[in-house]
């Protein structure tokens, strides 16, 4: 089989470089049918290494590695012997991973997990395909548990369920295809009730019951396609609750995994 040597830089082979240390000089080759072969490496424009890999017939074996443009490792890839499936890890600027799981070719699957750069368990994440599947968990930065929200297919379905920091329920509701559905429940963060009624569509529908701090019942509120027929009654920590609620269900977009790795600088 006939090699072709791509035509590189000399930076590729400087002593400046890091990386360039343990690089073979045999390095970004082609066959005579044009696929990849053996170690390849990719350089920033500032020459700092953004990626070495290693290549059969075009197909990625072993290990990847990408890089910051000052070095850095960033993401670390293992691929199986067919080259399709990549157990994953994104690392902090401080070395400390941030996410890890596995690609099916681009596609996520399986349990994706999410890290502070202290290691801290930040969110759980189930996928098939590359669409959300079962219950995603996300974290305070203290390791409380914050959510449980389940998907099917992408789509929000099942149970959904915040807690305040102490473990207590903050709402607890259901959603149906995308929307919130049925039975909907908020709570102070002694335990006790701030309100509960009922979701149709993703709005609020029919009468919903508020409380004070003690349990007591202060107010009732009746909803038609989400428009309460005296909601400017309800006192001022109802009010603030309501409001968060509200928030929380669309108003404000929801946090993907995307978000986070982008707040990480991915």
């Amino acid at each position: 089989m006939k090699i072709y040597i791509t035509t590189i830089t000399v930076l590729l082979f400087s002593a400046t470089i890091t990386l360039g240390q343990n690089i073979p000089t045999n390095t970004n080759l082609r066959d005579e049918k044009g696929r990849k072969q053996g170690v390849w490496c990719k350089l920033y424009k500032n020459g700092e290494p953004a990626y070495t890999a290693k290549f059969k017939d075009d197909i990625p074996t072993d290990t990847l590695k990408r890089y910051t443009e000052k070095g850095t490792l960033k993401v670390v890839m293992i691929f199986d012997n067919t080259g399709k499936i990549a157990t994953t890890t994104y690392l902090h600027p401080n070395g400390k991973r941030a996410a890890e799981g596995i690609f099916i070719g681009q596609q996520k699957d399986g349990i994706w997990k999410y890290y502070t750069p202290d290691t801290t368990i930040l969110m759980i994440e189930q996928y098939a395909k590359g669409k959300l599947n079962g219950i995603r968990k996300r974290f305070y930065t203290t390791g409380e548990i914050m959510e449980e929200l389940s998907f099917s297919n992408g789509i929000k379905n099942g149970v959904w369920t915040t807690y305040f920091p102490n473990g207590r329920y903050k709402y607890s509701g259901v959603y149906k295809e995308g929307k919130l559905n049925g039975e909907m429940k908020t709570f102070y963060s002694n335990g006790r009730l701030v309100s509960e009624g009922n979701y149709k569509n993703g709005l609020k529908e029919g009468e919903w019951q508020f409380y004070n701090e003690n349990g007591d019942p202060t107010q009732k509120v009746v909803y038609r396609n989400g428009i309460g027929n005296n909601k400017d009654k309800l006192d001022r920590k109802q009010t603030e609750q309501l409001l968060e609620l509200e928030k929380n269900i669309g108003k404000i977009e929801e946090p993907s995994a995307e978000k986070v790795m982008e707040q990480m600088g991915y």
